[in-house]
């Protein structure tokens, strides 16, 4: 079996975080958007720690809600599947609302 790579354990991440991630109500009624850039690390047994902000929304609410969302992310590797070693990741969550 070939070992997650870099780019495939962010995709892995990014599909997840898609499902976990909430738009906190307090944001979406103040009209609150941003990106927030979160760096963290992956280990080889797919734990992910090392949590940080790097570049913030501009809001704590939104900057919160997206380090809870990614912590709570678990089982990256299933069955027989391995990590190549551990990596230090960066990703950006978007916070939009959509008219309409």
């Amino acid at each position: 079996m070939t070992p997650l790579n870099r780019d495939e354990l962010l995709q892995r991440i990014q599909r997840r975080l898609a499902l976990l991630r909430d738009y906190p109500p307090l944001a979406r009624r103040r009209g609150w958007e941003g990106d927030v850039h979160l760096t963290f690390r992956v280990t080889e047994h797919g734990a992910i720690n090392a949590v940080r902000v790097a570049l913030s929304s501009g809001f704590k609410l939104l900057d919160d809600n997206a380090v809870y969302a990614l912590k709570q992310i678990r089982d990256l590797v299933a069955g027989e599947e391995i990590i190549d070693q551990s990596h230090d990741l960066s990703l950006a969550v978007r916070y939009r609302l959509i008219d309409g």
